[in-house]
């Protein structure tokens, strides 16, 4: 009986013996794919840390009190700080207050959709922003952000993607300026050729180079139009009335105004100096630009803008400016031409209306196109009963066939012949 006892415990040894070693192989099996994940997650790791860090963009992430967890070594390239001293500013250093007041409201209005439970958890945003560079200066940006998530879905941090859009924003920008350019020039263009008055046209152009914002200028200004050795203030707007009164006629010459007129050339000043020569008591710091508006004939007037006391000549402001005064140029001149031209219409109106001799036009079919009110004296026609009419229709019967026989020549150069007409 002793001996199967110890042979049952020997096989039961053997047994434990044979399951040790299949455990302790599968143990084995574990530790080396353990190993083997260990290696993959360490070089899964490096190859996502390799692309973070080389990226042009700029990767980050922050926690849910918006303070900087990560940040990729590109931050650099863009701001000039380096990944150290980026990881310990707060959102209020890295961005001007306009950006910041965008960001947290964005923040709230993220968590607020959070807690509704409808919200997608791979949603993102997209935020245009202002960032700051370390020698203070500014730059624009475009940050895609999403939540990073626990194991259940529960936001605990953001993580976000940062590009510089300095380039195409100032390319935007420089669409947006030739637009506006060109919408305020046709604008005047189109005024010009309506049956707005001269003045009406002036003052319009002063709002609408006003409505620019772009422009370095103030909202205050006027347009002067030559009177012989004179500048003589037609328009203005929200200008002192001391200025006004005083500037109301300037000579060739004085002042910047007049030597703007005088020259034929752009007068700037970026501030009061010796040549703003009418002044006033309690006068604030400020500049101008002085455009004279010219066309082929000469100076026809200065287009007077103010600016702001120490703003900088800008030669793309400067061109605008002068694209404007040249439409008004061009406006002055075809306003004159057609009041001109009325006023000669209306002098030979009244020659031809006056004279006793008989004066009509016929069209290339003999019909009549103007009669003048002699006719109505002499033949008791009114002439709007003959416009349209054919002029053979009134000719004395006898003189008919003699008239068209000049007609058909088909002479054009000046021809005298006598007829009757029919009354």
């Amino acid at each position: 009986e002793t001996l199967a006892k110890v042979e049952r415990a020997h096989d039961l040894v053997q047994l434990r013996s044979v399951q040790l070693e299949a455990v302790n192989d599968e143990y084995k099996e574990a530790q080396v794919q353990l190993f083997a994940a260990n290696a993959s997650l360490k070089e899964s790791e490096e190859l996502y840390r390799m692309l973070a860090d080389n990226v042009a963009d700029v990767i980050w992430t922050k926690d849910m009190n918006l303070h900087n967890t990560y940040v990729s070594p590109s931050i650099i390239r863009i701001t000039g700080y380096t990944v150290e001293e980026f990881m310990q500013m707060t959102i209020d250093q890295a961005y001007p207050p306009t950006s910041v007041e965008l960001i947290n409201e964005t923040f709230h209005e993220e968590l607020a959709i959070e807690a509704s439970c409808d919200a997608s958890p791979t949603r993102q945003r997209v935020l245009v922003l202002e960032q700051y560079r370390k020698d203070g200066s500014t730059f624009w940006i475009e940050d895609k952000l999403a939540f990073l998530r626990d194991p259940e879905g529960a936001p605990i941090g953001i993580m976000g993607i940062t590009r510089d859009i300095t380039e195409r924003r100032n390319a935007e920008e420089e669409i947006e300026r030739n637009y506006q350019e060109q919408a305020v020039l046709s604008s005047l263009l189109s005024l010009s050729l309506e049956g707005t008055s001269l003045d009406e046209i002036i003052d319009l152009s002063l709002g609408e180079v006003f409505s620019i914002p772009w422009l370095g200028i103030e909202p205050r200004g006027c347009v002067f139009l030559v009177e012989g050795n004179e500048l003589v203030m037609v328009s203005e707007q929200n200008m002192n009335p001391y200025v006004v009164k005083s500037c109301d006629r300037i000579e060739f010459g004085h002042c910047l105004c007049g030597r703007a007129a005088r020259s034929g050339e752009t007068i700037f000043k970026d501030c009061i100096d010796h040549e703003h020569e009418t002044r006033f008591e309690g006068v604030m710091p400020h500049g101008h630009y002085c455009l004279p508006i010219q066309s082929m004939h000469g100076t026809l007037g200065v287009l007077n803008l103010y600016i702001k006391h120490g703003h900088k000549r800008d030669s793309r402001e400067e061109q605008f400016l002068a694209s404007v005064a040249a439409v008004i140029a061009g406006t002055i001149e075809r306003k004159r031409a057609d009041e001109a031209l009325r006023e000669s219409e209306e002098k030979y109106r009244l020659i031809t209306e006056n004279v006793d001799s008989l004066i009509a036009m016929v069209d290339c079919e003999g019909k009549y196109v103007y009669t003048n009110t002699a006719h109505q004296r002499v033949t008791g026609y009114e002439p709007k009963e003959l416009i349209g009419k054919s002029s053979s229709d009134y000719v004395h019967p006898e003189d008919a066939k003699r008239l068209a026989a000049f007609s058909a020549a088909g002479d054009t150069g000046l021809v005298s012949y006598t007829y009757r007409l029919r009354c």
